[in-house]
């Protein structure tokens, strides 16, 4: 997998050990290079919240002469765990941090509290290699519902608990409101108490009460589209600057939804609900974000991929479900515990998934 484009941003200025680690492995790279008869030089270091990286090039060699020197470099600092990586005529060494850094949700959301108070809907997935913010909006059209996948042990579900707790911290209630589905138990018990009055209801744990509550929002929704015609606008946003009593956005999340896939009685209900939702709720102000610990071709079929336009991957266990959510390799050797791949529409980024 090629590495990502990266946004040109400035190091965070108090990472002080990353950046004596991203150092000390650069002389290390430069060296096991020199053994192998390639002189290199060393361009942007990179220090993410997780994984260091450090550009290599070879201006007296060619590139393939740099290639074939990498899987000895990878030998010999084993230790370090450092991978190759190749993005067009560009060469990556990047390896894991050896004491990581946390990433805390409310830094995030401080750093970019002008955006998400903007309007609801806007949301933080985490912290990118550059030490920016990755951020997205759900009323924008590439990622108005989102597909989430990650094994176990990936942090799927901290980052799902991180992304409604961020979705709600500058809107009350009346401007955004939640639909929790849990049917594994574990996922947002945590979270009614804190965010309890933006709650549409309860957390929804019965497989058919998942299915009542799709067809209740479907009807919603095409409620919502008759208020629109009547009051002459084409979204919710036209819709909230003219009406006296403005209407929230619904987000539904559904984590595990593999287990509505598996059962014949409630497949094709399900995956009806998600088209009927996915293709036409943006403007009415209704989003699907769906997560699944198992990426393949039977739970997400294509109706699922073509009706959810933002993407985010955690590790996968490989390179087949990283296609089905990415459409190209690379989850699969990610770091788990929060590391991600995500595109929301504007290229592949990646990031550390933040503590809420």
């Amino acid at each position: 997998m090629s590495p990502p484009r990266e946004p040109m941003g400035a190091l965070l200025d108090d990472d002080t050990e990353g950046m004596a680690e991203v150092e000390a492995l650069a002389a290390q790279i430069v060296a096991q290079l020199k053994r192998q008869g390639v002189i290199a030089s060393l361009g942007r270091r990179t220090v993410g919240p997780r994984l260091l990286r450090i550009e290599v090039t070879s201006p007296r060699q060619r590139v393939a002469q740099l290639d074939r020197a990498a899987e000895d470099v990878e030998h010999h600092l084993a230790g370090y765990n450092v991978r190759f990586e190749r993005d067009e005529a560009r060469r990556y060494c990047t390896a894991p941090r050896k004491v990581p850094r946390k990433v805390d949700l409310e830094t995030l959301l401080a750093r970019k509290a002008a955006f998400l108070r903007e309007r609801p809907g806007r949301f933080v997935l985490g912290e990118g290699l550059d030490g920016e913010v990755i951020a997205g909006d759900l009323a924008d059209g590439s990622s108005c519902h989102l597909l989430v996948a990650g094994q176990t042990g990936s942090g799927k579900s901290v980052l799902l608990r991180a992304l409604v707790v961020g979705l709600c911290h500058f809107h009350p209630p009346a401007a955004i409101r939640f639909t929790l589905v849990d049917p594994k138990r574990v996922t947002f018990g945590g979270l009614a108490a804190g965010i309890g009055a933006h709650l549409a209801g309860p957390i929804v744990y019965d497989v058919e009460a998942i299915l009542a509550e799709l067809e209740a929002l479907v009807a919603e929704m095409e409620e919502r589209y008759t208020l629109f015609e009547h009051r002459k606008v084409q979204s919710i946003d036209d819709y909230n600057d003219i009406a006296p009593a403005p209407l929230p956005r619904r987000v539904v999340v559904v984590d595990e939804f593999q287990d509505l896939i598996a059962s014949k009685s409630t497949r094709q209900p399900f995956l009806d609900a998600v088209k009927r939702l996915g293709s036409m709720a943006r403007a009415a102000g209704f989003h699907l974000i769906l997560a699944t610990q198992r990426p393949d071709r039977t739970t997400v079929p294509g109706e699922i991929k073509a009706n959810l336009g933002g993407r985010v991957a955690l590790r996968v266990q490989e390179v087949v479900n990283s296609r089905i959510i990415l459409d190209q390799g690379g989850a699969e050797g990610l770091l788990g515990k929060g590391d991600f791949y995500a595109d929301l529409g504007h290229g592949l980024v990646r990031g550390q998934a933040p503590l809420a």
